[in-house]
């Protein structure tokens, strides 16, 4: 006979309350958890029930409590005998095993990145390493702009989702400076295991809001071109308070504008002023609005 002996232990991010131990031996069926521990950082024991399927050489162990990303090397498995946990040639007993430090493979949920959408000015997402489960929780957030006070009225996560939408109680400019932090005294949690997201302080936030055309564009450039016989002229010496069909702003807030009137257009400046003349009127009246 060839007696079952420990192996290796570990505790996946997927299933962070059960740590599954592997031996070097098929074994039969069983949900003895009897002489099993598992403890952390030397707490109690918190195995809860145990479960072998026949003829697999490992042994699953569900736990009272989850293992947090934190629990690095305080995690440890050991089974002390007297359980019916046997190998499936010949019904040896499992070897006794004396504390084995469980390899941790839990991931916290950490900050990634984040931005604001021009579409979007009042709402700063923020992007997480691992999917959350739904809240709508806003505690400990704050969004600053230009150093002043929080502005967050509202957060969403949805499901499984690896995104955090803050919504603002101020519309984002295009010349402002945020920043969003988290105090880690919500409950933002992630979806696997429910570990605490983790805390994040003063993350710059990308801001894709486009200046108003009524505040001008200081990058303009300088020149004209000639589209179906209507010159189009342009010049750096804005910004304009006024737009005519004489002073359109750079070909990528122009494209921007195009697309309001439902115009979508590839990002060649030739091929923009090409459609000048049929999209006229459709572009005036989406830059005066």
């Amino acid at each position: 006979m060839t007696q079952a002996v420990y192996s290796s232990s570990l505790v996946a991010n997927t299933d962070t309350d059960v740590v599954v131990v592997t031996v070097t031996q098929p074994l039969d069926a069983s949900v003895d958890a009897t002489g099993f521990t598992v403890k952390i950082d030397g707490g109690s024991d918190i195995v809860a029930s145990a479960l072998v399927v026949q003829g697999e050489s490992t042994i699953a162990l569900t736990l009272s409590t989850n293992i947090a990303s934190t629990d690095s090397t305080d995690v440890v498995v050991a089974y002390a005998g007297g359980g019916d946990i046997v190998s499936a040639t010949g019904g040896e007993a499992l070897a006794n095993i004396t504390n084995q430090t469980v390899t941790n493979n839990v991931v916290a949920a950490t900050f990634a990145s984040t931005f604001v959408y021009n579409q979007e000015p009042t709402t700063i997402f923020i992007n997480i390493t691992e999917a959350l489960d739904a809240s709508t929780d806003d505690t400990g957030f704050a969004v600053s702009i230009d150093s002043g006070a929080n502005v967050v009225s509202s957060v969403l996560v949805v499901q499984g989702a690896t995104q955090i939408e803050v919504t603002t109680s101020v519309a984002v400019e295009s010349t402002d400076t945020l920043t969003v932090a988290y105090a880690g005294s919500g409950d933002i949690v992630s979806a696997e295991g429910g570990e605490a997201l983790a805390i994040f302080t003063a993350e710059t936030v990308t801001n894709g809001v486009l200046a108003d055309i009524s505040d001008g564009n200081p990058a303009l450039l300088t020149g004209s071109q000639a589209a179906d016989g209507i010159d189009i002229s342009y010049n750096s010496t804005g910004p304009y308070t006024t737009i005519t069909n004489h002073q359109l702003q750079t070909p990528s807030i122009l494209r921007t504008e195009l697309q309001r009137a439902g115009l979508y257009l590839d990002g060649d400046r030739r091929g923009v002023w090409s459609k000048i003349k049929a999209a006229r009127d459709a572009i005036l009246v989406s830059l005066a609005a």
